[in-house]
């Protein structure tokens, strides 16, 4: 089974990265006047703390995702499963990837 998996994933590497294009789609004029940004450590940059999930900002959030979620169409539940299980391949080729290469 492992085997078969291992085989299913490497293919479907492939097949990915055969379909995805070797150019950039688009040019950036400023990449030449970009500057590096080197940090010497993790302090130089805050980032506050989540807010508690008791939050109304947070829980107004999870109330419109529910109630969207409550009203998708068959045809939308059937793509989400899609995109859910393209993730969960791309996760287990992630995995394995370093394997093939």
């Amino acid at each position: 089974m492992r085997m078969l998996f291992t085989f299913f994933t490497g293919a479907f590497a492939a097949i990915l990265c055969a379909a995805l294009p070797l150019a950039a789609a688009t040019n950036d004029s400023d990449a030449g006047s970009w500057k590096m940004i080197v940090l010497s450590g993790p302090t130089q940059i805050a980032v506050p703390a989540p807010a508690p999930v008791t939050d109304p900002g947070y829980l107004s959030e999870v109330a419109t995702i529910k109630a969207a979620q409550a009203h998708l169409t068959s045809a939308q539940r059937r793509l989400l499963f899609g995109i859910q299980l393209f993730q969960v391949l791309l996760r287990a080729i992630t995995a394995v990837g370093k394997h093939f290469c």
